[in-house]
């Protein structure tokens, strides 16, 4: 058996609803873009928001680096 590939439909209006509720109440707004890199290229084009990433592999879906926030995660002094 196959199971097929999930398919999300994003909807514009409804990512600018939500960015501009957070923006609203929020002095800076920064997007996990390893959340979803679609809703990335959205808020990218359509705000000033930036862009929290974890891994430097997460920077390809970005095209203006100086809008990253880089957020150390899981690091030891080991």
């Amino acid at each position: 058996m196959t199971v097929p590939d999930p398919k999300f439909i994003l909807s514009i209006k409804v990512i600018m609803q939500q960015y501009n509720l957070v923006e609203d109440i929020a002095d800076i707004v920064s997007y996990s873009s390893k959340t979803n890199p679609k809703v990335t290229s959205v808020l990218e084009e359509m705000t000033d928001c930036l862009f929290s990433v974890h891994m430097e592999n997460e920077l390809k879906h970005i095209r203006d680096l100086s809008r990253t926030v880089f957020l150390a995660q899981g690091w030891s002094s080991a």
